[in-house]
């Protein structure tokens, strides 16, 4: 009997050692898990420690869920919902924060959060831009030459890449450029190369010159991992507190790579967003500088305010004119479907069309913002929105299948205007257009950027003589009777098609180029000239029949 109660004894021992075991083996399972959860959202996310930080209460929220769980599956037995509690407080405190930090209660505030916003008038305050300074380069345009000087240098295309986000655009020495350093290709190019990458690509936006700039170690990118990345170096040494954005790689007067890191507060709730300063970087030895907002930054930085900022903002202003309760949208506005950075007397700006809340075709106005100040100006100037002007652009390449890109927006001789690039199917630039924006129908569009302009300049009537608007090596002419002609609408405009008695070429000019066309009929007297290929465009067109009837 004893011997028998004795091995009973023995064996329930072993089952509560066995059951203690796989306890604790559980509990460091569930340990590890939450460690390594913990330690990837850390090591990709880079969460700030703050708990107006949206990131960092996703991490408390995620910590403390899966210590709940841990407790609720091994700790002691308690109340049903005793270990949801905790949990609980802090999803509300997270959901809470969101919902009185919304636009239900912050609407005032994120309407003046763009400041005082001047009204100016666009002829006056708008330098008339010269053609020679124009940026004809795209971000696209830009990685395509990076690469292609890089591809053309032994030995560097193998190790290093071109990341299209990293190119910024700054005035350097009075030129506009593109310029973004050089790449770690993944990991192992990374660990080969830990000294960083060899240096920067420069491409100027006007010129399309492009430089590879060897010499400047940049061991600092966005490229590079642990602490060697730029964002995590930059929260490891400076602050693991302070909010970061836009890290702009940017280039001192001398050429030396920096980048220029925004610092901002969440001064109207979580999602108002004012910048409280500038972090300089100094791309190869990681030496710091910060500069408090109001604080005269370094003459080369072009942009503290980031173009996030400037969408955030106009959104805001335009949404919450008469409050957040507006039923009827009365005052609304709405910026349009996307913005561009101009330059004008030296400084940079972000610019974007304004349109009614309907968002329709036209815009009331535009918005710029200075990059460097923050400071905001609204042009008012009734027309086409940009995506219209692009459209009207396409049509006039309709047959080639032309893609417009985002227009900037110039003066040319006083007259708000669009400018921007045709490219084919393959990404190229093909021809260049500029479209008014108070008057669609007048534009000039040509394969020549010269050429364009003084098209477009004719039909605004700021030049009278055509002779220049030539291409002259491929301009033909032509005259004769007018045989037939018909009118055709696609896309919103007006083309006209005709030909000539003798021949069956059938040549094409829009209205929108040609208004009096619309006089034109069969048996009068033409002559013009085009530019021969598949849709034989007429550039210039005069109608001897009715210009001497009586």
């Amino acid at each position: 009997m004893n011997t028998e109660k004795g091995s009973t004894m023995k064996t329930t021992e072993s089952i509560q050692l066995s059951k203690k075991a796989e306890k604790g083996l559980m509990i460091f399972v569930t340990l590890l898990i939450m460690a390594i959860l913990g330690g990837s959202l850390w090591l990709f996310k880079i969460p700030l420690f703050r708990l107006d930080s949206i990131g960092f209460l996703m991490y408390l929220n995620m910590a403390v869920m899966g210590l709940a769980l841990l407790f609720a599956l091994w700790g002691p037995k308690v109340k049903p919902g005793y270990y949801t509690v905790v949990p609980g407080l802090v999803l509300l405190f997270t959901f809470g924060s969101l919902f009185l930090n919304s636009g239900i209660f912050q609407s005032e505030a994120r309407y003046n959060l763009i400041g005082g916003v001047e009204v100016e008038d666009f002829k006056e305050d708008m330098k008339v831009v010269d053609v020679e300074k124009l940026r004809i380069l795209d971000r696209e345009d830009a990685v395509r030459h990076g690469e292609n000087r890089l591809g053309s240098e032994s030995g560097l295309g193998s190790q290093y890449e071109l990341v299209g986000q990293n190119f910024t655009l700054q005035i350097i020495d009075g030129e506009l450029y593109w310029s973004a350093p050089l790449a770690h290709r993944g990991l192992f190019r990374w660990m080969k190369n830990r000294q960083g990458t060899p240096g920067y690509i420069k491409v100027n936006a006007t010129t399309r010159e492009t430089e590879l700039v060897l010499g400047h170690t940049i061991k600092y990118t966005e490229s590079a991992f642990f602490g060697d990345n730029i964002r995590r170096y930059v929260y490891l040494n400076h602050s693991m507190t302070a909010r970061y954005t836009d890290f702009s790689f940017q280039l001192d007067l001398a050429g030396h790579p920096y980048y220029a890191i925004t610092l901002f507060e969440g001064d109207h709730g979580v999602y108002g967003k004012e910048v409280q300063g500038l972090l300089t970087v100094d791309a190869t030895t990681g030496e710091m500088t910060y500069y408090e907002e109001g604080e005269a930054y370094p003459e080369w930085v072009d942009r503290v305010y980031p173009e996030s900022f400037f969408q955030q903002r106009v959104a805001w202003w335009g949404r919450y004119v008469n409050g957040w309760f507006n039923p009827s949208s009365e005052g609304q506005l709405r910026p349009s479907t996307g913005t561009n950075v101009i330059y004008n007397d030296g400084n940079a700006y972000f610019y974007t069309g304004i349109t009614s809340w309907g968002g329709d075709e036209s815009t009331t106005g535009f918005m710029l913002m200075n990059s460097k100040t923050g400071a905001s100006t609204y042009y008012q100037v009734s027309g086409a929105t940009e995506e219209k002007a692009m459209g009207i652009a396409e049509g006039r390449v309709q047959n080639a299948g032309y893609i417009a890109t985002f227009p900037v927006l110039i003066s040319v001789g006083g007259h708000p205007t669009y400018f921007m690039t045709l490219k084919d199917q393959n990404g190229h630039i093909a021809e260049y257009a500029f479209v008014n924006v108070e008057d669609y129908m007048k534009s000039g569009v040509s394969r020549s950027i010269e050429t364009a302009q003084a098209e477009y300049m004719v039909e605004m009537g700021l030049r009278q003589d055509t002779g220049f608007i030539l291409e002259e090596g491929t301009l033909e002419e032509a005259q004769g009777v007018v045989k037939r002609i018909n009118q055709i609408t696609l896309a919103g405009d007006t083309y006209f098609y005709f030909n000539l008695e003798g021949s069956e070429t059938i040549y094409r000019m829009a209205f929108i180029n040609h208004p009096l066309a619309v006089l034109t009929k069969e048996g009068d007297q033409v002559s013009f000239k085009y530019l021969p290929g598949e849709l034989q465009e007429v550039r210039t067109f005069l109608n001897h029949t009715f210009q001497e009837s009586p």
